[in-house]
């Protein structure tokens, strides 16, 4: 396992089995179809104040998780992951949400987002239910937005000891 500070993931570090793991999925941006959802009123998009038209939300790669293993959650390899939005569970954002959620780093010491300040913007596509995913094996699948959230957070994971089947998704 890599040591804080560094950057990148080796195939060896993936322990949760490069079949079982997302290595990038859709983020679609720059359609009015995802625009950026507000952090105060997650129904409501944000408006732009010049002009007062509603935010598209652009495409972000740039919220990889890769820390170290007392971050356990901070488990994607490539591209966002499913986690980080809001109640029932704040690790859970779901595929495809609209208005979208906008990353966000608030400064979340523990890598479990308790304090609720961070929000990393979730796959998202064009398609119709669901997403396309490059897994580290190599394969692709689409999988539904109608994923359960376990197995859906699970994938997003590469060291998260959860066990999983092809059959769950």
């Amino acid at each position: 396992m890599q040591q804080p500070g560094e950057h990148g993931v080796r195939l060896t570090d993936i322990s949760d089995g490069t079949s079982q793991t997302f290595a990038m999925g859709d983020a679609s941006a720059g359609t009015s179809s995802y625009l950026v959802r507000s952090l105060n009123d997650p129904t409501q998009p944000v408006l732009y104040p010049l002009t007062g038209q509603p935010i598209k939300l652009e495409q972000s790669w740039s919220a990889a998780g890769v820390g170290d293993t007392a971050h356990p959650f901070y488990g994607s390899v490539f591209a966002v992951t499913a986690q980080y939005g809001l109640a029932p569970d704040p690790r859970d954002e779901p595929m495809n949400r609209r208005p979208a959620t906008p990353t966000v780093f608030g400064g979340d010491p523990r890598g479990d987002n308790r304090l609720g300040r961070d929000a990393v913007g979730g796959f998202r596509s064009l398609h119709t239910n669901g997403c396309n995913f490059l897994f580290c094996d190599g394969s692709v699948h689409f999988i539904s937005q109608a994923i359960r959230p376990d197995v859906y957070r699970a994938l997003s994971t590469y060291a998260g000891g959860e066990v999983i089947s092809g059959s769950d998704y």
